[in-house]
């Protein structure tokens, strides 16, 4: 594919509570993942919290690693 990217960036995958525990998570991420290289991408990127452990487990069964540790920081701006 003529300029595709060769690095995608997947910014939130959340399922809500009750749909939780059916395996929809790893159904949505292995389709973002099929796209992703129909395209011609190389990577994906995604960021987790590290507590998460139910989408680390299922990020590391898919073959992620971990790249990189930050720390998010976030104020709210409304007067209080």
């Amino acid at each position: 594919m003529r300029g595709a990217a060769e690095t995608y960036e997947l910014v939130y995958l959340g399922v809500a509570k009750r749909f939780r525990g059916r395996g929809l998570a790893g159904r949505l991420l292995r389709h973002g993942m099929a796209r992703v290289h129909a395209r011609g991408g190389k990577r994906l990127l995604l960021a987790v919290d590290d507590r998460n452990e139910p989408a680390v487990s299922l990020y590391r069964s898919l073959g992620f690693r971990a790249t990189a540790r930050k720390l998010a920081m976030i104020r709210s701006t409304s007067n209080r």
